[in-house]
């Protein structure tokens, strides 16, 4: 099982990533200082299901662990990331925590715990 720093890890490298990402397709690059907002933005979002429902038993993995709060937050980060009133930066940062946030459930699932449906 992944710990604070392990999901703050994936997160940096999560969020970072989607900023690379992002700026290939725009063919431009990410500078330093994007790339460490990134890592930072990432960080704090793959530990918030910790800190939503914080690991004080092998049991604590409640709504903000689920498949279905992983879904539900999906689909809403989709639909407004690619809504035509939200500009690019926004679109990019709802990008960012949501891949930051997928991680920490990605690695929870990994475990023999795994995750709940709801």
């Amino acid at each position: 099982m992944a710990n604070a720093t392990g999901h703050m890890i994936a997160g940096g490298v999560a969020g970072a990533a989607m900023l690379i990402h992002h700026r290939r397709k725009e063919d431009t690059k990410a500078g330093v200082g994007e790339i460490l907002v990134a890592i930072t933005i990432g960080a704090t979002f793959g530990i918030l299901a910790d800190k939503l429902e914080p690991p004080t038993s092998p049991n604590h993995r409640e709504f903000f662990h689920s498949v279905i709060f992983a879904a539900i937050a999906g689909w809403q980060i989709y639909n407004q990331s690619n809504n035509e009133s939200t500009t690019a930066n926004s679109s990019l940062l709802l990008k960012m925590i949501g891949v930051a946030y997928g991680s920490h459930l990605l690695l929870d699932a990994a475990t023999p715990m795994g995750l709940p449906l709801l």
